[in-house]
């Protein structure tokens, strides 16, 4: 081989590692900004997930996983004698209606805070509260829509913004299954921590 054939074929070999590197770089980059990361998740025992798109007036969105309460049962226990703020992974619970309701939300045996969005039919935001925690007792404060309902989202006190709840902002429910979610599910767990 000649020294010139020698050179071409290193500079070949060189550029081909960049790429390669690169290639790299980029897939990491990507992968750590995506969405598509599997996440690991810890449903609460006898609640279902849903997947949910809010959308601002901007026409900015952000989908979520959240926990479902979708019949009457799983409405009345929600996020009773949770304390995990990051709700096993999921971005909050949804409690879903059949019809419209114009029922309030109380906090009884509920040790953490939480700040609760309200829906109408349409999916548009109606009204926010943050509400306190209140122990096991009958005469916790209750917290009303300012008007009838069709979904009412819980979340860790505060973080209503990150999911883009403000006023005019509108909810979406999707699929009754979150993608790419690795779900963890310890034997005898409620959700206690």
């Amino acid at each position: 081989m000649t020294r010139s054939g020698r050179a071409g074929r290193w500079i070949v070999v060189i550029g081909a590692l960049a790429v390669v590197a690169l290639g790299a770089l980029l897939g990491v980059v990507f992968w750590a900004d995506s969405e598509t990361d599997p996440v690991a998740r810890t449903r609460l025992a006898g609640f279902g997930e849903i997947v949910a798109t809010i959308t601002d007036t901007s026409g900015k969105t952000c989908q979520v996983c959240l926990l479902a309460a979708v019949n009457q049962t799983q409405r009345e226990r929600g996020l009773m004698e949770v304390s995990d703020p990051t709700l096993g992974g999921y971005a909050g619970m949804v409690f879903v209606y059949d019809e419209p309701s114009s029922g309030s939300f109380w906090m009884r045996n509920t040790p953490m805070p939480l700040s609760i969005a309200y829906f109408d039919r349409g999916g548009r935001l109606v009204s926010t509260s943050d509400m306190a925690p209140c122990a096991d007792r009958g005469d916790c404060p209750l917290y009303p829509a300012a008007a009838p309902f069709s979904y009412a989202l819980e979340v860790a006190q505060g973080g209503l913004g990150d999911l883009l709840v403000m006023p005019g902002s509108v909810i979406v429910l999707g699929s009754r299954t979150c993608p790419l979610a690795t779900f963890v599910r310890p034997p005898g767990h409620t959700g206690s921590q």
